[in-house]
């Protein structure tokens, strides 16, 4: 077989054909409600589109009413905020995704006018729209990130690179089924400022400044951290500051436009928060911010919640490949791969919800994938020469795409909140039972054969003193039981419940029937049913669960939970019910609290 076959450009159909299967055996734009492409976050970042140009009503969102009774696109409107300043309502994502979505957003209108449906930006063909038009995008980014390469590697390293990166990655997942979040975008403006910014400095003009300005323009209105993109342009073809600087100045003005225009895009945010709240510059995330001095790093790399190795394991080899990077051959990509690696990395590691709400794996870290594809691909290229090592980690690396796979669709699975103890309980399992999603909640989990079994405390709550903990309306035995409710943060507290000389090594299990008017389906607004071990007012032991993971709408069910009884020596056990800020009730009826072994 001849070594000019373009062994890239069929790795590259592969990987584009094995998505687009992907999708269609998924199809996210014929699902309903919260599981649609139009949902959760990605409808924060679309809610502009069909307020400004369907209900022109883009400051009060009064048609948001409408569309969440008709298709629930999240379970609250978390997307917009009500500005006390002003009264109007802002939008809390950025606008720069909503820009890149308004071609498909066009055609979807269209087809919705032309065929019936409503046209009120959430119907089936603009979800279709912009679901087949982020799969375009994602294909695009695929090919600059495949032309990126063969500038600096040959043609069976740019294959491997691009199979590994598309198919062993998390960026699988977002460009097969959550392809509407911006992470999709981002790459592919990641892989096309590095694929100009290379052609820049061998050819400089202006059509190749002005794309640079356009894709760090576009990545600083989608997140605005994403400003540094700007890094591998400036620092890409590292040379002495004294011929950088005359490199400056004599394409000064070509400079300039990728800068105007980076600054004119960014400016459209800039209006939007004056228009809509009266402020030039406005913090929309309100409460969620960055620890600096304190970035987690360890969580974001190794945790089960969200950790970038355990859920994307490929990219062990894009840290190796630094090293062969720094060859002579490929220094010019060194510097600002690095660079770009390393501020990129803290400011996702020092983000206070460092694992990023949901998704699959560290989402944050897929923007830069293209510029971590290239020490991947010095990786191959340095150990292609050594015919053991490639017979050694080739297995590794098919074995990374197979797990990358295979976790995008595993069952249960739920990373946003991921535990060891859970991970391991439904890894390789297709039948994942309600109660398994317990291990979400705790790490202890009693599944043996329990011994000398004795019960310690009970109560059907017909007899507390303090009535206004309790409720008559819904009850599973006599007249009384005790709840929580979005008024009522606390129910009833339950302390010393019977023999507190618990021998170490023992368990408790506390057993009752719970009943919800309404389930609850996210799991940070789900009531807890909390055990805590003190000793003098100082807390042991805390573990909670959610019983609304096992409940369905009116139904009363039996729920126990089992924790671990500590060695440390307490005098006092607590239970009660805990709702923190859910819209959700719990009620709870005929505790019985036991001892085992």
């Amino acid at each position: 077989m001849s070594a000019t076959r373009p062994f890239s450009k069929y790795a590259y159909w592969f990987c584009c054909a094995f998505i687009l299967t992907s999708a269609f055996l998924h199809p996210k734009w014929q699902v309903g409600k919260a599981e649609g492409t139009l949902t959760w976050d990605v409808a924060g970042y679309y809610f502009y589109l069909p307020a400004f140009l369907i209900f022109e009503d883009a400051k009060e969102l009064k048609f948001k009413d409408d569309i969440f009774e008709k298709y629930h696109p999240s379970g609250s409107f978390y997307q917009a905020y009500k500005d006390e300043k002003s009264g109007n309502m802002i939008m809390k994502y950025p606008i720069g995704l909503c820009l890149m979505y308004l071609p498909f957003f066009l055609i979807g209108h269209l087809i919705a006018l032309i065929g019936g449906w409503p046209a009120d930006g959430f119907s089936l063909p603009y979800q279709a729209a912009i679901s087949f038009g982020s799969m375009l995008v994602a294909f695009i980014g695929l090919w600059f990130l495949r032309k990126s390469l063969l500038h600096f590697f040959d043609e069976k390293a740019a294959a491997v690179v691009l199979i590994a990166v598309a198919l062993g990655t998390n960026y699988y997942n977002y460009s097969a089924f959550d392809y509407a979040m911006p992470h999709n975008y981002l790459f592919t403006l990641c892989a096309i400022l590095i694929y100009f910014s290379i052609r820049f400095y061998e050819n400089t003009d202006y059509k190749k400044a002005a794309i640079i300005g356009v894709c760090v323009g576009l990545a600083a209105l989608t997140r605005p951290t994403d400003i540094v993109f700007a890094i591998f342009p400036v620092l890409f073809a590292f040379t002495p500051v004294v011929e950088k600087l005359e490199f400056i100045r004599k394409h000064f003005f070509k400079i300039a436009l990728a800068a105007v225009i980076v600054f004119a895009i960014g400016s459209i945010q800039l209006i939007y928060w004056k228009w809509v709240s009266g402020d030039w510059l406005v913090y929309s995330y309100q409460d969620q911010g960055f620890n600096w001095k304190g970035p987690h790093f360890n969580a974001v790399w190794f945790s089960y919640r969200k950790g970038w190795f355990v859920y994307t394991p490929m990219m062990i080899f894009a840290i190796a490949g630094m090293f062969f990077l720094f060859q002579k051959k490929y220094r010019s990509l060194f510097w600002p791969v690095l660079a770009l690696f390393f501020v990129h990395m803290w400011i996702v590691a020092a983000w206070n919800i460092w694992w990023y709400g949901g998704g699959f794996g560290q989402r944050a870290m897929i923007d830069i994938y293209p510029a971590l594809a290239l020490p991947i691909a010095a990786f191959a290229a340095g150990i292609w020469r050594f015919g053991f090592l490639k017979i050694l980690l080739l297995p590794v690396a098919l074995f990374f795409i197979a797990l990358n796979i295979f976790q995008s669709r595993q069952p249960g699975f739920e990373t946003e909140a991921m535990t060891r103890a859970y991970y391991w309980r439904i890894f390789g399992n297709t039948d994942i039972k309600p109660r398994d999603r317990y291990l979400l909640d705790t790490d202890e989990d009693f599944t043996g054969e329990r011994k000398n079994v004795k019960t310690v405390f009970e109560t059907d709550f017909e007899n507390w003193a303090d009535s206004t903990v309790l409720r008559s309306d819904f009850v599973h035995s006599g007249r009384y039981a005790t709840f929580v409710s979005p008024e009522k943060e606390f129910s009833a507290t339950i302390e010393n419940p019977g023999d507190l000389f618990f021998e170490k090594g023992r368990w408790l299990r506390a057993r009752a029937w719970f009943f919800t008017p309404e389930k609850e389906w996210q799991a940070w607004w789900m009531p807890q049913l909390t055990i805590v071990f003190e000793n003098n007012g100082e807390i042991l032991k805390i573990r909670q669960i959610r019983p609304h993971r096992e409940l369905a709408d009116g139904q009363w069910k039996e729920i126990y939970f089992d924790t671990r009884v500590p060695a440390e020596p307490f005098h006092k056990v607590k239970i009660y019910l805990w709702n923190a800020g859910g819209t959700k009730q719990l009620v709870m009826d005929d505790l019985k609290v036991e001892i085992f072994d």
